[in-house]
């Protein structure tokens, strides 16, 4: 991606093409999330899904998020980049304190 036009990512030959959307789900609250080409970490979409749910204290009420997960509970590991791990449209949960125990290694994919 080369910049932005009017909301949309803008590839190199100059052709705009569409930014990449994943719906998060902070508790009982969703928000659309524009990720351009997708080149952020998984932890990036966590954490601006917990400062849109909180956004009188950007996210420090709720904490540092502690996972993000697929609707089948499937975690994924916060390290990997949006594009490769999920295709433009997915839904994923931000995990909280209260929602985790502890990890192991193979719950983490």
């Amino acid at each position: 991606v080369k910049g932005w036009q009017g909301g949309l990512a803008v590839a190199r030959g100059g052709r705009p093409t569409a930014a990449m959307r994943i719906k998060v789900h902070v508790r009982e609250r969703t928000f659309s999330v524009s990720c351009g080409d997708g080149g952020q970490r998984i932890s990036w979409l966590a954490n601006v899904g917990i400062v849109r749910y909180d956004d009188k204290t950007k996210g420090m009420e709720l904490g540092a998020p502690k996972g993000v997960r697929l609707e089948d509970g499937t975690r994924l590991n916060m390290d990997d980049v949006v594009c490769a791990r999920l295709p433009d449209g997915s839904d994923v949960w931000v995990m909280l304190k209260e929602d985790v125990g502890p990890a192991t290694e193979t719950d983490i994919r």
